[in-house]
């Protein structure tokens, strides 16, 4: 997927090394700011967050450490090195594209193998470089037919190559765009961001074109990802998310399914996200997949069943959301050199109008449902490299 996750350390999930206490969920735990110092410093939501949950504070207090010492720079760095070096090679190494098949492979495995089998007939890949979940899709469901979305090569991290694998086969489309553009367009123009999408882009504005993408999916992956790109704009981040978001809820068929990246900190916006998700759909997973040590994960949602009234205030949301965040001066602070609880980033309320407060008290428990599992996993993995280095 284009710009994807970076770590592909695997690490079997039922490795369970110094497992944290199970959460307590009750609301009528004080939540406010609590006298200790916290190892980073967190948005108000995240603190709120930290306070009722055992297993956040210890990944974030292994997060501390581990980011202290120097083998974890290190680490990374290299990581980092091998990748851009990757990125501008003539050759790419298909290592990426088979990690993110794998990862694929993963996510079906963890969702009763709903996504091979022929399950999957039509699905859209939004940021499918380097290819390997479509690849992985065209593979597994030889009656599919499928729509890659991503950066042209010499604009992504990840190169699209297609040799050797069934992208450039007839039953797969690629087109190279900015999807922020397109969703972009759709807010200020209005109608589907789809239509904004074309194989021909001096031929945006025709009718023909302009319906050739719009069509009911029934898997669409949200899998665009800014990585590789040193400092990203806070808003940046959630303004592609939730562009991504746009175009899952305006053609996505009923019943079916979607695969979203993010971060898996709880900034208010990512809460606000997932009450919106499970107000949509039948089950709301997440899982790490390859990704262990890194804060990202994938959110896995089935049997979309939005009614229509239910889905014009979605997608209204969405919409306001993002002329907000095109408001948003780039001039904001960045949050790192913010000192008042980083209040004017990542907290500012997108998709609900409720207070920080309500908002906690009424999704908290399903959030951490989703979330604790792969704050562990992270957090056993981290455990597990400082045991190695020990």
């Amino acid at each position: 997927m284009q710009d994807q996750l970076e770590d592909t350390t695997s690490i079997p999930s039922h490795i369970m090394i110094d497992q944290p206490a199970p959460s307590e969920l009750s609301s009528s735990d004080d939540n406010s700011d609590k006298p200790h110092r916290y190892p980073f410093k967190l948005t108000s939501f995240e603190r709120r967050i930290y306070n009722v949950s055992s297993v956040f504070e210890n990944l974030i207090k292994v997060k501390s450490e581990y980011a202290k010492d120097p083998k974890t720079e290190q680490y990374f760095s290299g990581r980092r090195e091998e990748q851009l070096s990757n990125r501008l090679s003539d050759s790419p190494s298909p290592h990426y594209r088979i990690s993110y098949e794998k990862s694929m492979e993963q996510l079906s495995r963890d969702n009763r193998d709903c996504f091979g089998g022929d399950r999957v007939q039509r699905f859209l890949d939004m940021g499918c470089s380097p290819g390997g979940f479509s690849n992985w899709l065209l593979e597994q469901n030889p009656g599919a037919a499928g729509v890659g979305v991503t950066l042209p090569n010499e604009n992504a991290q990840f190169k699209l190559v297609t040799d050797g694998t069934l992208l450039d086969a007839g039953r797969y489309q690629i087109i190279y765009a900015d999807i922020t553009t397109f969703a972009t367009e759709a807010v200020s123009r209005g109608g589907n961001p789809l239509s904004y999408l074309s194989s021909d882009a001096s031929d945006v504005d025709s009718e023909e074109t302009q319906r050739q993408f719009v069509e009911q999916y029934d898997l669409i992956l949200a899998g665009a990802f800014p990585t590789l790109e040193g400092f990203v704009p806070w808003w940046y981040r959630i303004q592609l998310a939730l562009s991504q978001l746009l175009v899952v809820f305006t053609n996505l068929a009923h019943g079916g399914a979607c695969i979203i990246v993010v971060k898996n900190k709880p900034f208010r916006w990512l809460v606000e996200l997932t009450s919106i998700l499970r107000t949509s759909f039948t089950t709301v997973t997440a899982s790490k997949g390859s990704v262990i040590l890194r804060s990202t994960c994938y959110i896995v949602c089935r049997e979309f069943h939005s009614t229509p009234e239910h889905l014009e205030t979605v997608t209204e949301k969405l919409r306001a959301a993002l002329t907000k965040l095109q408001d948003v001066s780039v001039d904001t602070p960045p949050e790192h050199d913010n000192n008042d609880g980083y209040r004017n980033e990542r907290s500012m309320p997108l998709l609900s109008s409720l207070s920080d407060e309500e908002l906690f008290e009424q999704e908290h428990e399903f959030f951490l449902e989703v979330f604790e599992p792969q704050w562990l996993v992270q957090y056993n993995g981290i455990r597990k490299v400082q045991k190695r280095r020990t």
